[in-house]
C-alpha cells in the first residue's frame, strides 16, 4: 500500500491539469458565445427575435415537448414501416443494404420501412396480420401525433387547446403530407444525382415545397384568432431551412451509423439512431411555433402575453 499511493498522488495533478485545461476551453468558448451572441442581437435583425423565443421555449418546457412529439413520431413510424414493409414484401425481396440505401435516398423513414420488412420476411405467412396491424396503429398514432402538434402550437401562442374537430381528417391529412414529403425527397435525390449542378434547382424547389406545406399546417393548428398568414412566414421558412440540414445531416452522420449501429447492437441501435432524428425534427418545429408566437407578439405589443 505504502509503494501505490505515492503514484497515485503523482497522477493526481497531471489528471488535474487537463481537467483545468478543459474547463478552461469550455469557459472561453462560452465568453466567445456570449460575444459573438451580443454582437448578433445588436447588429442582425432577427436575432434578438429568435434569443427571446428560444427563451420562451425553454421557459415553456420545449425540451420536453419536443421529446413527447419524438415519442409519439416514433410510435407512428413503426407501424407506418410495417405497413409499408407489408405492402412491398408480396412482389419485393429483402436487401442487405437496403437500410443504409434508404435512409440515403428518402430518409430515416425509408430505413424503418426497410428493417421491418427484414421481420416480414423471415415469416411470409404472417404478412396480412402485419397489414392489419400496420393499419390500424398507424392510424392510431398519427392522431396522437397531430394532438401532440396542436398541444405544443397551443401552448406557444398561449391559446386554449381544445379537441381535434375532425380526427379521421386529420389523420388522412398528417399522413399524406408526411408520406408526400418524404416521396419526394427521394425523388430530389434521385434528380440531383441524376442532373448534377442542375439539381441545386431541384433543392431550391424543394426547400419552396417544405416551407409551403409547413405554412399551410400552422395555419391550420392553434394560434390567434387575428393572426394573419404572413406572420407565420418566419417559423415556415426555418422548418424548411432545418429540414434540409436535417437531410444533410441524416446522409453525412446518422446514415453511417445507421449502418454500424445495426451490425453492432442490432433493431436497437438502428431504432436510437431514428429517435435522434425524430427528436431533432420535433426540435425544429416546437422551435418554429414559439418563434412565429414571438415575432407576432413583438409586432404587436398590445397582444396579450402567453405565460
Amino acid at each position: 500500500m505504502t509503494d501505490v499511493e505515492p503514484d497515485h498522488e503523482q497522477q493526481s495533478p497531471e489528471h488535474g491539469g487537463r481537467t483545468a485545461r478543459v474547463g478552461a476551453q469550455l469557459a472561453t468558448a462560452q465568453v466567445a458565445g456570449e460575444r459573438a451572441l451580443a454582437w448578433g442581437v445588436d447588429r442582425v435583425r432577427g436575432v434578438e427575435c429568435g434569443v427571446e423565443a428560444y427563451g420562451r421555449e425553454r421557459r415553456a418546457g420545449g425540451a420536453l415537448l419536443a421529446g413527447g412529439l419524438a415519442y409519439r413520431l416514433f410510435f407512428w413510424l413503426l407501424p407506418l414501416g410495417l405497413l409499408v414493409a407489408a405492402v412491398l414484401s408480396f412482389w419485393q425481396r429483402s436487401d442487405e443494404d437496403g437500410l443504409d440505401d434508404a435512409a440515403r435516398s428518402i430518409g430515416m423513414g425509408a430505413a424503418a420501412a426497410q428493417s421491418a420488412s427484414e421481420a416480414i420476411a423471415s415469416s411470409s405467412s404472417s404478412r396480412w396480420y402485419f397489414l392489419a396491424a400496420g393499419v390500424v396503429f398507424t392510424a392510431y398514432f398519427s392522431l396522437a401525433v397531430v394532438r401532440a402538434l396542436r398541444l405544443a402550437h397551443a401552448l406557444a401562442w398561449g391559446v386554449p387547446f381544445g379537441r381535434v374537430r375532425r380526427p379521421f381528417a386529420g389523420m388522412i391529412l398528417f399522413n399524406g403530407l408526411a408520406i408526400g414529403l418524404m416521396l419526394a425527397s427521394g425523388a430530389t435525390a434521385w434528380l440531383r444525382n441524376e442532373f448534377g449542378v442542375w439539381g441545386l434547382g431541384v433543392t431550391l424547389s424543394m426547400l419552396a415545397a417544405y416551407g409551403a406545406v409547413a405554412l399551410w399546417v400552422m395555419w391550420l393548428l392553434p394560434h390567434d384568432e387575428d393572426v394573419p398568414l404572413r406572420a407565420l412566414l418566419p417559423g415556415a421558412a426555418l422548418v424548411a431551412l432545418g429540414t434540409e440540414a436535417i437531410h444533410v445531416f441524416v446522409v453525412l452522420y446518422l446514415v453511417p451509423r445507421l449502418g454500424r449501429s445495426s451490425e453492432l447492437y442490432g433493431s436497437l441501435g438502428a431504432a436510437t439512431v431514428i429517435l435522434l432524428w425524430l427528436y431533432i425534427t420535433a426540435r425544429l418545429i416546437i422551435a418554429a411555433a414559439f418563434l412565429n408566437a414571438t415575432a407576432w407578439r413583438r409586432a404587436r405589443p398590445a397582444a396579450t402575453e402567453a405565460p
